[in-house]
């Protein structure tokens, strides 16, 4: 996982940080420190998957991870908390042997990382600082909108606009790491809003601050709720050569060139190409969803807290429409380069519906979740790495790689079943997840995962990451088992 590498500096970070909490805490004798954490251990098996640029046809690939994270909490203030955790994470390298260059050499090898899980200081801001009026958060932290979403949807954080893609970073982690400010506010008592400035960490271009706002309402005693959301994405460019491309990253320093990528488009109504213009990773992203919950008209007690429960969510990943450009510049063979173009609403706007199925208090969450995204190309995320997978412009597809389709030519894609006409229908714009979860004395749950969603296998080889999701055909899933203990 993408976040789970970092430095050994940082470690020592998060080391110095969690001692000064507990300083800090011991000097204020009415303060109160807190450790928390957690433990797991998850296993699983892709059972049918595709892998790298070639389109792999790979099976039975096994999964198998183990997590502690431990953690302090404080306060310094009635009206100043602070909490910083760190984690470690042994996992196995998932490079099918079936690809290795010397079959005598072992790809299991297991692999250790250590990373901030969280660091963050929280100011309450209300006349009372026991009530939830307003509050400041400052730092990094985990953060997820939609208390329903198991596995799909959680779209504002886990989605890019200019391509259109979908990230998710590994099983039971619906929700996302942030670095930035937050602001949170209780009105009336069931009316909740929030505004935050955020720093992208992970995904290219990285270091952009967007701005998101969201607001909910709870209706009829806990019947409705109704949430809204609306994000700013790279709406503040740390360097606008990157958001904005109009040059490969090794012509960027070329100034008044003629456009080195073909990250272009004409103006409609410019017949003449005379009228040039550029693709952006920045947009604006529109986010609408809802939770019904029956049980309070129902009256029915023999059901858990999360019976019943049915929920959706749907986000357009960028309101502003930009033209196909099929007719790319003669430089680069005729190659495609945006032939669907960001400007029909049904490829742009991923739709997730959920429903928890009744568990009769015996399982907590039986969760089950399907999704549609009409986009008409594979869904490639812009991860930062050093090798020539890496996507750096607002296009769909580079024409450097590959002959501009994810698997080859339209002719011959990989093996012949990974094509341009393979993404635009069937089982590549459909997803489903089922969520089991049963909660045991409080602090230890089983929870499991069967699942063809958004996932990608990882590895720690850099020069092997694929960048596209690994389940695009209807036999494409995997199941993943989970045991963990919190405290």
């Amino acid at each position: 996982m993408i976040k789970k590498r970092m430095h050994v500096y940082q470690s020592l970070v998060a080391g110095l940080a969690l001692g000064a909490l507990y300083v800090c805490s011991a000097e204020e004798g009415s303060m109160k420190l807190e450790f928390n954490g957690q433990a797991w251990m998850q296993s699983g098996q892709f059972v049918n998957y595709k892998y790298g640029v070639k389109g792999h046809e790979l099976s039975h690939q096994w999964i198998q991870n183990n997590l502690v994270c431990v953690g302090l909490r404080s306060r310094f203030h009635p009206r100043l908390q602070g909490a910083v955790s760190v984690a470690g994470w042994l996992s196995y390298n998932t490079f099918p042997d079936s690809m290795l260059i010397d079959p005598a050499r072992v790809s299991k090898a297991a692999a250790i990382s250590l990373w901030i899980d969280r660091a963050k200081m929280v100011l309450k801001c209300s006349p009372d600082p026991e009530d939830s009026l307003l509050d400041l958060h400052i730092g990094y932290f985990p953060y997820k909108y939609n208390r329903q979403a198991r596995n799909l949807g959680e779209y504002m954080f886990r989605t890019g606009c200019y391509p259109g893609y979908i990230y998710t970073d590994g099983f039971d982690f619906a929700n996302a790491p942030l670095a930035g400010l937050r602001i949170s506010s209780d009105a009336l008592g069931f009316w909740h809003n929030e505004l935050l400035l955020t720093t992208e960490l992970y995904l290219y271009p990285m270091n952009d601050f967007s701005v998101t706002g969201f607001s909910d309402v709870d209706l009829g005693n806990g019947v409705l709720n109704i949430g809204a959301g609306v994000q700013f994405y790279h709406c503040f460019p740390v360097n606008n050569d990157y958001t904005q491309p109009k040059y490969y990253l090794s012509n960027v320093a070329v100034p008044g060139s003629t456009p080195y990528a073909p990250n272009y488009y004409f103006a409609e109504d410019d017949p003449a190409h005379n009228d040039t213009l550029f693709y952006t990773f920045a947009g604006s992203k529109v986010m609408a969803r809802f939770t019904f919950d029956p049980k309070p008209l129902l009256g029915w007690d023999f059901l858990g807290p999360e019976d019943l429960k049915l929920y959706a969510e749907a986000i357009i990943l960028g309101v502003k429409n930009y033209p196909a450009n099929p007719d790319p510049d003669p430089n680069w063979n005729n190659m495609p380069v945006n032939e669907s173009g960001y400007d029909k609403l049904m490829e742009k706007m991923p739709v997730m519906v959920g429903f928890n199925l009744p568990g009769f208090k015996v399982l907590d969450i039986i969760a089950l979740e399907a999704e549609y995204y009409g986009k008409k190309y594979a869904n490639r995320s812009p991860v930062v790495t050093q090798g020539l997978g890496m996507m750096r412009l607002p296009i769909p597809y580079d024409p450097q790689l590959n002959g501009g389709y994810p698997h080859g030519s339209i002719e011959s894609a990989g093996d012949g079943t990974y094509s341009k006409e393979f993404y635009e229908g069937g089982a590549a714009q459909w997803k489903w997840s089922l969520y089991l979860k049963k909660t045991l004395f409080g602090n230890f749950s089983i929870t499991s995962q069967f699942a063809r969603d958004h996932s990608r296998i990882q590895t720690s080889l850099a020069q092997s990451i694929d960048q596209e999701e690994a389940l695009i055909k209807d036999k494409h899933w995997y199941w993943m088992l989970k045991f963990s203990y919190v405290f």
